[in-house]
């Protein structure tokens, strides 16, 4: 169950892959497996909550490596091997240089993710270079930057390779409520990462950026201070789907179970 907060943007975020959402009246697929509300991001639709099941296993990866990602439908490969223009030869001799003795494009693509993350430090404030290229100065340069920096770059040298790639761009991690018993996702949790296309398995999920650039803030919190905070995060979600959503039935009984679950929690 998701309670999206208004934003600018009219993507319907959820765990991939969803196999079901419901409790939508307007609700549009994008091209690239992922769902909309058309006019939300304008200021047109307010806060949206509706149910999502997905299926997030992915294949295990020894299970890709005879897979061909070039065998890839036409327009598909066209799309999600672009590169921009102009383009530097020297991302293609990087991504060349580190997949060397690689045989197998998911191989390279754990390469590729394994060196970022391993070689490249995580930071919000990238130093000056003297490359006019921001992101062959990350590669060659600088070797630090944000999840997007990290993302971009692997898509680059994968779709050098030939292999389909993309960029995505959601929410990682977020911060567990035992109090109202949620997870709570803030704009902080913001985060890119790749997906990689296989013939069998569709889109494959890699991340490059460095651990300290996904926080996850999942342990519960026990201090009086980190109570009272979870209270007041708990007390602004009931403020809005309680007083503001539901008429006076569904208020009354809620405020009922909202007693009965602080007095359970030692509220």
């Amino acid at each position: 169950e998701v309670s999206l907060e208004p934003m600018d943007s009219d993507v319907l975020f959820h765990v991939p892959l969803a196999t079901g959402l419901y409790g939508l009246t307007r609700l549009e697929a994008a091209s690239t497996d992922g769902f909309y509300i058309p006019g939300r991001g304008s200021g047109g639709v307010g806060r949206s909550s509706y149910v999502v099941y997905s299926d997030p296993s992915q294949p295990e990866l020894e299970t890709l490596r005879d897979q061909d990602p070039s065998s890839a439908p036409a327009a598909l490969l066209e799309r999600y091997t672009q590169l921009p223009r102009p383009f530097s030869p020297r991302f293609n001799e990087i991504a060349r240089e580190w997949t060397e003795g690689a045989t197998s494009a998911v191989d390279r693509a754990l390469v590729v993710q394994r060196t970022l993350r391993g070689d490249f430090d995580y930071s919000l404030d990238q130093e000056a270079s003297t490359y006019d290229d921001p992101l062959l100065a990350f590669l060659d340069e600088v070797q630090e930057g944000h999840c997007e920096y990290f993302a971009t770059a692997m898509t680059v040298l994968l779709r050098s390779l030939g292999i389909p790639s993309r960029v995505v761009n959601g929410f990682y991690g977020g911060e567990w409520n035992p109090v109202g018993e949620y997870w709570l996702l803030r704009q902080r949790d913001a985060h890119s990462w790749v997906e990689v296309w296989f013939p069998s398995a569709g889109w494959v999920i890699f991340d490059p950026t460095p651990a300290a650039g996904t926080g996850f803030g999942g342990r519960a919190r026990l201090t009086i201070r980190a109570r009272i905070a979870a209270i007041g995060d708990y007390a602004e979600l009931l403020w809005e789907e309680l007083l503001l959503d539901y008429g006076l039935g569904a208020q009354v009984d809620g405020l009922r179970a909202v007693f009965a679950r602080l007095q359970a929690w030692g509220g």
